[in-house]
């Protein structure tokens, strides 16, 4: 499963995110009793599950597409609502650019294991 170059970068989006997200908890600990968890913070944790599930569907190359390209659309809007509510630069953005682009060589990984099973099959 883990062999795989896009299996790898389903991980490191997985990872990226929840290291990010125990960093900004940490972070805002010590200033804030409740932390209530804002719409970055939902986009952050719907891509860590959406990461999660098409990591776990390495066989189902479709599947995994599927939930790639759904994953991209949260990202995109994440990145929206980051752009538009914040006027600073931040390491939110800086990680949903990363995620992005890793999802994409992802989708790319899959797209090329894909049409490489089918050349094969042609070949039968």
């Amino acid at each position: 499963m883990i062999q795989r170059v896009q299996n790898l970068y389903l991980l490191t989006i997985l990872i990226l995110n929840i290291v990010y997200k125990a960093l900004s908890n940490q972070l805002l600990e010590n200033y804030t009793i409740f932390i209530q968890i804002s719409s970055v913070d939902k986009y952050m944790i719907l891509t860590c599950i959406l990461s999660f599930i098409s990591l776990i569907y390495y066989k189902r190359r479709n599947i995994q597409l599927l939930f790639n390209n759904i994953n991209v659309y949260f990202q995109l809007l994440s990145l929206l609502f980051l752009i538009f509510n914040q006027y600073k630069f931040s390491l939110a953005h800086v990680l949903v650019m990363i995620t992005i682009v890793l999802i994409l060589f992802a989708n790319r990984g899959i797209r090329r294991d894909e049409d490489l099973i089918n050349s094969i099959d042609r070949l039968r």
